[in-house]
């Protein structure tokens, strides 16, 4: 995959990897809005992102294993 479309899926790494940002705005039966946060990748600004043999801009998340 594309870095861009990395930047795009969660982070699986331990918890201080990835970005943390701020999701899934939902409501409760009280009417409450609720926000999610969660960790999604940073490309190749990580230890675990791997290149493609070509050196173009496609890799993987070298700790969820090459696809």
């Amino acid at each position: 995959m594309t870095e861009q479309e990395a930047k795009t899926k969660r982070c699986i790494g331990p918890a201080d990897c990835g970005r943390l940002v701020e999701i899934s705005k939902r409501m409760t039966n009280a009417g409450d809005t609720l926000t999610e946060r969660i960790r999604v990748c940073i490309g190749s600004a990580c230890m675990a992102w791997r290149r493609d043999v070509y050196g173009n801009d496609n890799g993987w998340c070298g700790l969820a294993g090459k696809p």
